[in-house]
């Protein structure tokens, strides 16, 4: 695998040469650039596999050079020292980032990631779109099945459900998608886009609640006339939450 390290920092340059010889032997690393500009020559010059790109540099971020490139033929890691990128758009996107000071570790495991993916990069598109939006629940997500990518809008999404290590998307309008994560996870990465978990199994878009029922233990209603069921643990939370929303909306 042939790669190449973009960051401004000559010592984390240096660094992360360094953890790759030690802890994937196999990889070539075919170049450096400090910066945006030399960056894109770089990659313009270079056949590369994978891209180590630095979020903040000198003259400007990771995200202004693979905006300005356009084509983007090859797979990308960002490397970061900060937290709030990593956690939502780049997650969001399911882009591949590393968190500085870089842990063996994950370094192993995005190598692997990215060879076990080929050459071709997804969610790219995605990761700068977010970027510009101001609205989270107008954010998109890319969500992966067994068989095909997908980018669906947040706010489409009505609610998550458990199966084993899987996660079933019920979508508006659309086909059910599942995905190989667990439900956990995406409670973590929705916590901020108006998510709730009203069940050990479940997962519910707020927005999309027209009616809370007290039959059966408690259920709740979606816009689409569907019904998820309300445990007992996590009732008051959100029974706190849709009074919240009622609240803002008078």
């Amino acid at each position: 695998m042939r790669i190449l390290i973009i960051d401004d920092e000559s010592k984390a340059r240096s660094s992360l040469r360094q953890m790759l010889q030690l802890f994937c032997p196999d990889v070539e690393v075919i170049g450096e650039a400090d910066g945006v500009r030399s960056g894109q020559q770089l990659i313009k010059e270079q056949t590369a596999d994978l891209v180590f790109l630095d979020i903040e540099m000198q003259d400007g971020t990771g995200l202004d050079l693979l905006r300005q490139l356009g084509k983007v033929d090859f797979q990308v890691v960002f490397v970061t020292a900060y937290n709030q990128y990593a956690v939502e758009a780049f997650r969001l996107s399911a882009i591949d980032y590393l968190l500085k000071p870089i842990q063996p570790e994950r370094l192993v495991e995005s190598v692997n990631r990215a060879r076990k993916n080929g050459r071709v990069q997804t969610g790219i598109g995605t990761l700068l779109e977010n970027m510009q939006i101001q609205t989270k629940q107008d954010r998109k997500v890319v969500l992966k099945d067994a068989d095909s990518l997908y980018v669906i809008q947040i706010k489409d999404i009505l609610h998550c459900q458990a199966d084993g290590g899987y996660t079933h998307f019920i979508i508006q309008g659309q086909k059910t998608i599942t995905t190989s994560i667990n439900l956990k996870e995406y409670e973590k990465l929705f916590g901020d886009f108006g998510f709730i978990r009203c069940h050990h199994s479940h997962l519910v878009n707020l927005q999309h609640i027209i009616r809370f029922d007290k039959a059966d233990g408690g259920q709740l209603v979606l816009s689409d006339h569907s019904k998820v069921p309300v445990s007992f643990r996590k009732k008051e939370k959100l029974l706190k939450s849709l009074q919240a929303i009622s609240e803002n909306l008078f």
